[in-house]
C-alpha cells in the first residue's frame, strides 16, 4: 500500500509539472509558475487540498487503499517535481526547435496578451 500511495502522489506531481510546462512555450516553466493566473493557482490548490484530504483521513485512505505517507518521502517528492519539471522543459525546448516557426508562434500570439 505504501508503494501505491507513493505512485499515486508521483503521478499527481508529474501531471502538475506537465501542466506548468505546457502552459507557455515561449517562456520557462519557472516563469510560468511565478506568473501563473488565478485559475491556475486555484486548480493547483484544489488538487493539493484533495490530495491532502485523501491522505489525511483514514476513510479516504481506505477507499484508495493507501497507507499513511511517511514524512521522510516529502524530500523525494520535491526532487521528483524538480526533475520532472526539468525533463519536460528540456523536451519542450528540443521539440520546439524541430517545429516550423509558424506553429511555434501560437503561444506568443494568443497567451501572452
Amino acid at each position: 500500500a505504501e508503494v501505491r500511495t507513493f505512485s499515486f502522489i508521483t503521478l499527481v506531481i508529474v501531471n502538475i509539472s506537465m501542466i506548468f510546462t505546457d502552459l507557455a512555450t515561449s517562456q520557462s516553466s519557472i516563469k510560468t509558475i511565478l506568473k501563473s493566473t488565478l485559475a491556475t493557482r486555484v486548480i493547483i490548490g484544489i488538487v493539493c487540498v484533495a490530495l491532502s484530504l485523501i491522505l489525511i483521513f483514514p476513510g479516504t485512505r481506505a477507499i484508495f487503499q493507501f497507507e499513511l505517507f511517511p514524512a521522510k518521502y516529502i524530500i523525494v517528492l520535491a526532487v521528483v517535481f524538480v526533475c520532472s519539471l526539468a525533463l519536460f522543459e528540456i523536451l519542450k525546448r528540443i521539440l520546439l526547435k524541430s517545429l516550423p516557426k509558424s506553429v511555434n508562434t501560437y503561444d506568443a500570439n494568443h497567451i501572452n496578451k
